[in-house]
């Protein structure tokens, strides 16, 4: 079964958290003075978003060998890899390749030495996911039910922000990643697709309503696996 976006291309999507707040007011001027917001003063080093240029700043603010390996190919191994998809009640193990790591161009590199961090964005494009899945849903006081499948996740646009939180120490161990994805494109096999089992049916519904989420999820533990493929390839090759 192919899964495609309905929606108007390109769209970005967003990722919000529901949540019942009581709000207490304790004054009219009670959230402008205790709650400041953070002012931002960005500069651009590389103007251009060369790679070039943001090579030569990371190799002067963080930990780099003197070279770089060649770039010898355009993937990624996933190999038991764990997606957690909270939004759907689920884990996601998969073992598939990435293809697409390659593609990336600088989309923004800034500095703000007021807040102190640094802030990278790649862009990356076709990125696609193909090999198998094991879909393990979790059911209240059930034990999990586990349904494996052949899967194809094709990813038109991802743009992929990796905060560095020391502008002197340009630390990918210590930073985070975040993506935000075009609506992705998925093929997912009839084990899934076409199953007559009452609960794997509420999941798939429930896994179709929130596809957006599922894709969103997916990235919270993929962005920084791409990030660190990148960086290393065609920015700073870290000692560690």
């Amino acid at each position: 079964m192919v899964i495609k976006p309905s929606g108007p291309e390109p769209v970005k999507m967003k990722l919000y958290s529901l949540v019942s707040l009581v709000i207490l007011l304790t004054g009219s001027n009670a959230v402008e003075n205790e709650c400041p917001i953070t002012q931002e003063n960005p500069t651009r080093p590389c103007p251009k978003n060369t790679i070039k240029c943001v090579k030569k700043y990371f190799h002067t603010r963080a930990d780099c060998l003197s070279y770089i390996c060649p770039v010898n190919s355009n993937t990624i191994q996933l190999e038991n890899f764990k997606n957690y998809e909270p939004s759907v009640n689920a884990t996601i193990v998969q073992n598939a390749t990435l293809t697409g790591v390659g593609s990336g161009t600088i989309y923004d590199f800034i500095i703000d030495k007021t807040i102190n961090i640094a802030v990278l964005s790649i862009e990356y494009t076709n990125i696609k996911v193909i090999g198998t899945s094991d879909f393990i849903h979790y059911k209240t006081a059930r034990e999990p039910k586990t349904v494996r499948i052949d899967t194809t996740e094709n990813y038109r646009k991802v743009i992929i922000t990796t905060y560095f939180y020391d502008t002197e120490d340009l630390n990918l161990e210590d930073s985070y990643s975040v993506a935000n994805l075009t609506l992705p494109e998925f093929t997912l096999g009839p084990c899934l697709t076409q199953s007559t089992d009452p609960e794997t049916v509420e999941f798939f519904g429930a896994f179709l309503a929130n596809i957006n989420a599922v894709a969103q999820e997916a990235y919270q533990t993929r962005a920084p696996l791409i990030q660190k493929y990148f960086i290393s390839k065609h920015i700073c090759n870290y000692v560690k």
